[in-house]
């Protein structure tokens, strides 16, 4: 039953916090926090109790226990953890879960952290439940105890209990070791620290009053009843003063761990004390705020308001940055330094709040959630948002809808009404937070639903303020009841009004106005004619003049004969019903094309915007919303190199990986033909955008940019995806890349087709062009900036692809730039759409066109001529015949086939007799047929092992890959590549490798992985942790199977072998790597695999090196395939040699001994008898291993060699089941 138990890792206030959890949350979350000296196992049967009861249950292990992260040592003597840490660290586990509100129950000292939580933030809390501590408002003092009081000790304590004493009959030997094998990752020095000598720092709360229900229960045999001072506020009415709503319950018989050994009692007690009190109306309309939305199938529409329900800066709900994607709103956190409104952040200064910060929220909003362009949908001061928006960047703009607010309000005589107008009121600092500072939160929000509803402007006298203009016997309006008022109150007493009274009273004077302002996409109106901003002075003739149309031609204006400030709510079915049909009147044709939506409920607009990617994280997953086709291509976002780049990618990879490579001013989606095509064919597609582009990072420093940056990307690309090998589509400039990467690494190529560029043009001397030729012009810095800055993202995009679709080369007069070449009457090629235009418009207009300036145009010159590079794979170079850069000089004598053929012998050239620049959008059938056909010549082998998956893990500074198979047994293997191997990180500092640091990584990927016990199954030198591991941390460890390694507990005598002994040359710094060097890595692989294959040990003559020792006529073994060489060689062509050289050989002497080793598990030990470690002396007496472990198991393989996994796999594969078998593990 515990399998159905979840655990995940949260990073919390600077630290990695495991987090069991289980159940659905159909009634709420119960959060369970532990006590020493348990763990989140100690609330088991409670959490399964209260998932089946409808609960989501949630069960940290406090900062410092278990599989949490430890706090960093104190820098000072004094040690730096302070009770406060427990609250906060709970305050931030329900906000990363996004739990509005939860029960608390706590346990030992988790009683008194859930204590302070409902104190401190009732809101949050539904009610308390305890174990064993009552609520004391002063810190705990033990001073009256003995010396020997364990509180006040923890020395000798352990010298009180005679092991001969069975354990409690309700805590059984499996759960012992559950609680030991994590104490032994976390050791005890923080569980030491909190509580027992932080509980001191616990602030006085003698004026603490609860405003949840407490329910204390206690075990009548706990031994904290004879605390002094324990029974008293127990059994007296000492804890009543604090808490009014307060339930105690007693169990006769029941120990300090209640919860564990009367399970059944207290599951009863906790559901009764949950069902007693439900969940609240407020929460169930708070929960349409933290619920993840639904992803819309058409259009996205924005709504933007003053206050109603949605969270904008500081604002109620349905503000000015909550979405609409579906019915349901999504929560987008503004800024990390804690900005917003409602339950979004709060700015650090609201003081200095800026209008233009709504507009960048706004548009940052759409770049997080991937939202190429919206409808929005605005009331209030909502509406100057949406307007401004519309003007400022039309391409990211269906359509506006406006509630209440006319275009140009702000240039109305307001000046010209009284000093008590509300506007003007509310703008003096200081005064409205006076006026409001009289009432509670609700009477506020109360007054000003009164006010805002008539169809009179709030004016106070000069005796009066804006709050005193209400009576307070007037009913709400009747469509606002009292549950939506608890839902307002609740939301801006957790904002207040600072920073909705700066925004926008105090802050709309700053907003800049747009010059010669005309409105590129529809707007309609809606006012309701009972609407107190009908009274403004020159309202009437600003809605009626027809000053309105001539800045937004396509206009509608819609009048509400009864209607209010408030119309949405008050006529929500008529307001529904304008909405949905201005919608469809502007239904895009774009939304058959590519358009983008977010699978992510909460991302951080920080990471979008163009001015905070400095401190940019990763971006939401997108998908593509179009047609069931592009339904295929999925979005991620990697972490490259210090930036997160953007991959699209479709397709299983059944019969291999295609990597599109893309130019300029192309992205992404510029392949979006091919990748469905060579998806469907069984491919895996990935088409990234290059760093500076589309929806990938900027690099810090733009002019700092080297073309190899790109190689070193495509690479690092290939390792985050785990492909081992992929074909190369380039265009455009990303054929340099795709040309350079194929010579460089061979062994992560399979072939390369490019477009349009055939290879070697980096020799190409284009000074014998004029100086208005694009490339020279475009790599003057500034120079294309300040052409492209007259005009829109979209006008420059759309001049861009007419230009370089023609079959001439652009090319200026003296007197023109290139955005002068193109006559706008001049309609898009045929095969590029508007749809598509908008699509790569509004993705240059997140990014910019900075870095795809610089790169290629102002980089392309530190790219090296191939020299007599020649190529080890397949090339296919694709040209349209009407291409411009036919017209380069010198191009059509490169494209000659014999030149190309000195650098790739396996070469095919073909020619589109039509076909442009842009060839794969221009004919992308006839293109994919070509690259299919590529493809099927060269048919890549495969792999057999398809269920593998492959996750990368943090595990203590470094990233280890581990590979996940579901084996056909019914056990989960894992099989981490060693740090420094293969995909996993390089340790910075080979040299100063420990041996222990593998036995503390295996630890790590056991408690990432919240692994509590496994099989160890070991090979070569990684027997040797494997046996160490099993001694050390034997409640980890089932057992362990070794191949080709017996364990020692000592040396083995090898200063008796030649010195030419493969282990003592390669234990000699440089040695090995001068060896290896002469030769690439196949070839140093292919050697090892043929020399340790052998019986006989690589001993090398005093002139020789090992490397010698192999002959390349000799084939590989049979059982190891040219295909497994390659994808041993890729990953060692990644990792290098310089770890795995260091580990084992130049630090196995610092493995520690472990005195007097016995291991408590089954061992296993499969020999094959030509292994040439059989040769090792001393390695045949096989007494010293049974001395160790009386039930070892010794199997030898007659025919097998060193690698006899490999060699016979089956054979193998039916031992280690047996084995498993043999030793079941209790569930």
């Amino acid at each position: 039953m515990a399998d159905q138990i979840e655990h995940l890792h949260l990073p919390i206030r600077g630290l990695n916090i495991h987090i069991a959890q289980v159940g659905k949350d159909e009634l709420g979350t119960v959060v369970f926090l532990h006590g020493f000296p348990e763990i989140w196992y100690s609330w088991r049967h409670q959490m399964l109790a209260a998932a089946a009861a409808g609960y989501r249950a949630v069960a940290p292990d406090c900062r410092g226990y278990g599989l949490s992260g430890q706090p960093p040592p104190p820098e000072e003597e004094e040690e730096a953890t302070v009770w406060d840490d427990l609250v906060a660290d709970v305050v931030a586990i329900l906000d990363a879960l996004e739990i509005p509100s939860a029960f608390l129950v706590g346990k030992d000292f988790g009683a008194l952290p859930a204590y302070d939580v409902a104190l401190r933030h009732p809101r949050r809390v539904r009610g308390v439940a305890c174990l064993g501590v009552p609520f004391s408002p002063i810190p705990a003092d033990f001073s009256a105890m003995p010396a020997g009081f364990y509180v006040l000790r923890w020395g000798e304590i352990m010298d009180l209990a005679d092991l001969s004493v069975p354990l409690p009959s309700w805590l059984t030997e499996d759960d012992l070791d559950v609680y030991a094998s994590l104490y032994e990752h976390s050791g005890f020095r923080f569980p030491l620290q909190m509580p027992y000598r932080s509980i001191h720092t616990r602030p006085n709360q003698m004026d603490a009053r609860f405003e949840v229900p407490v329910l204390m229960a206690m075990g009548e045999k706990d031994y904290a009843f004879k605390f002094p001072g324990f029974e008293a506020a127990i059994r007296g009415d000492a804890m009543k003063r604090f808490i009014p709503n307060l339930k105690i319950t007693f169990i006769p018989e029941g120990g300090h761990f209640v919860q564990e050994q009367f399970p059944e009692e207290v599951n009863r007690l906790l559901l009764s004390f949950f069902q007693e009190h439900p969940k609240p109306s407020i929460d169930r309309a708070m929960a349409i705020v933290w619920k993840s939305a639904s992803t819309s199938t058409t259009t996205t529409t924005t709504w933007l308001k003053k206050c109603s329900c949605m969270g904008s800066r500081r604002y109620g709900t349905r503000g000015a940055t909550r979405c609409w994607l579906s019915p349901l709103p999504v929560t987008v956190p503004l800024r990390r330094n804690g900005e917003g409104t409602g339950l979004s952040g709060q700015p650090l200064q609201p003081e200095a709040a800026e209008f233009d910060d709504l507009i960048e929220d706004l548009l940052a909003i759409f770049d997080a959630l991937s939202v190429p362009r919206a409808f929005l949908v605005a009331q209030d001061f909502g509406s100057m948002v949406a307007y401004d928006f519309a003007l400022r960047h039309p391409n990211r703009t269906c359509g506006l809808m406006s509630l209440g607010i006319p275009f140009g309000i702000t240039d109305l005589p307001l000046n010209t009404l009284p000093e008590g107008f509300y506007v003007f009121r509310w703008g003096q600092p200081g005064r409205a937070e006076a006026d409001f500072g009289r009432y509670d939160v609700k009477r506020v929000m109360r007054t000003i639903y009164t006010l805002f509803s008539r169809s009179e402007i709030p004016i106070a006298k000069e005796d009066e303020e804006i709050m005193d203009l209400a009576d307070l016997s007037t009913p709400l309006p009747e469509w606002f009841t009292e549950g939506d008022l608890d839902v307002y109150s609740s939301l801006y007493e957790k904002s207040g009004f600072r920073y909705p009274l700066q925004m926008p009273y105090r802050s709309l004077h700053k907003r800049k106005p747009i010059e010669e302002a005309k409105f590129q996409v529809p707007v309609y109106v809606v006012m309701g004619e009972k609407d107190y901003v009908f009274k403004f002075p020159g309202i009437q003739l600003l809605l009626k003049g027809g000053s309105m149309e001539k800045l937004a031609p396509d206009l509608k204006i819609t009048y509400i004969p009864e209607g209010c400030h408030f119309v949405q709510e008050q006529f929500p079915d008529y307001v529904n019903e304008l909405l949905l049909a201005f919608l469809k009147d502007h239904h895009m044709a774009w939304v058959r094309h590519l358009r983008l939506t977010t699978s992510h409920a909460h991302c951080d607009v920080n990471t979008a915007h163009p001015r905070r990617r400095a401190r940019a994280g990763r971006k939401p997953a997108m998908a593509t919303n179009t047609t069931t086709e592009q339904h295929q291509i999925e979005h991620v976002h990697l972490p490259i190199r210090g930036l997160t780049l953007h991959v699209a990618q479709a397709g299983k990879g059944e019969v291999g990986t295609v990597l599109f490579l893309h130019g300029f001013p192309e992205i992404w989606y510029s392949w979006r033909h091919q990748m469905l095509a060579v998806a469907a064919a069984g491919y895996r597609a990935v088409a990234p955008d290059w760093r500076g582009y589309g929806l990938s990072d900027q690099p810090p420093e733009t002019e700092a940019a080297g073309y190899d940056d790109l190689i070193e990307d495509l690479l690092a690309i290939l390792d985050a995806l785990a492909v081992p090998k992929a074909f190369l589509v380039g265009k455009d400039f990303g054929a340099w890349p795709a040309y350079d990467f194929a010579l460089r690494y061979p062994n992560r190529t399979s072939g390369v087709m490019c477009l349009g560029i055939p290879f070697g043009t980096a020799g190409l001397s284009l000074n014998f062009l004029p100086e208005g030729f694009y490339v020279l012009r475009w790599a003057q810095p500034g120079r294309a900036e300040a052409d492209f800055g007259w005009y829109d993202v979209k006008r420059v995009v759309r001049t861009i692809y007419i230009l370089f679709s023609r079959s001439e080369v652009p090319i200026a007069n003296e007197n023109q730039e290139i955005m002068d070449l193109a006559d706008l009457s001049t309609p898009l090629p045929e095969w590029f759409t508007e749809e598509d235009l908008a699509v790569y418009s509004s993705l240059y207009e997140k990014s910019g066109f900075r870095y795809p300036l610089q790169m290629p145009y102002r980089s392309m010159h530190s790219r090296k001529p191939i020299g007599d590079a020649k190529f080890q794979v397949p090339v296919f170079v694709v040209m349209g015949e009407k291409d411009y850069v036919f017209k380069f000089p010198g191009i059509e004598s490169l494209m000659k086939k014999e030149y190309m053929e000195k650098h790739a012998p396996d070469l095919k050239i073909t020619y589109i007799p039509e076909g442009s620049h842009f060839v794969q959008e221009q004919f992308p059938d006839h293109v994919n047929e070509l690259l299919l056909g590529f493809l099927k010549d060269h048919p890549v082998a495969q792999p057999q092992h398809q269920q593998i998956e492959h996750v990368h893990l943090p595990i203590r500074g470094l990233t280890l890959r581990s590979m996940l198979a579901v084996a056909a047994a019914g056990y989960r293997a894992v099989a981490p590549e060693w740090r420094g191997y293969g995909l996993s990180g390089q340790p910075p500092e080979a040299e100063a490798a420990e041996f222990d640091d593998l036995i503390e990584d295996l630890l790590a990927i056991l408690d990432a992985l919240a692994v509590p016990k496994a099989f160890i199954v070991a090979k070569d030198f990684g027997s040797i942790p494997a046996y160490d591991f099993a001694l050390r941390h034997p409640n980890r460890t089932c057992g362990v199977m070794c191949l080709g390694a017996p364990f020692v507990s000592a040396d083995l005598p090898f200063n008796t072998l030649p010195e030419g002994f493969y282990m003592l040359r390669w234990a000699q710094p440089g040695r090995a790597e001068a060896d290896f060097g002469r030769y690439d890595f196949k070839r140093v692989v292919r050697a090892i695999y043929i020399l340790f294959s052998r019986r006989e040990i690589p001993i090398a003559k005093e002139d020789q090196e090992i490397m010698d020792l192999a002959d390349l006529s000799t084939p590989l073994p049979e059982w190891f395939t040219e295909e497994d060489l390659d994808v041993y060689s890729s990953l060692y062509d990644k990792s290098g040699f310089r770890y795995p050289l260091q580990m084992p050989y130049r630090s196995l002497h610092k493995r520690k001994p472990i005195e007097d080793p016995k291991f408590q598990v089954p061992v296993f030990v499969v020999m094959g008898e030509k292994d040439y470690v059989f040769k090792f002396p001393g390695v045949e007496s096989t007494a010293s291993w049974r001395s160790k472990h009386q039930t070892l198991k010794i199997t030898y393989i007659p025919e097998g060699g060193h690698f006899l996994q490999e060699q016979f796999p089956d054979h193998v594969n039916e031992l280690l089941i047996g084995f498993l078998k043999d030793h079941p593990v209790a569930a």
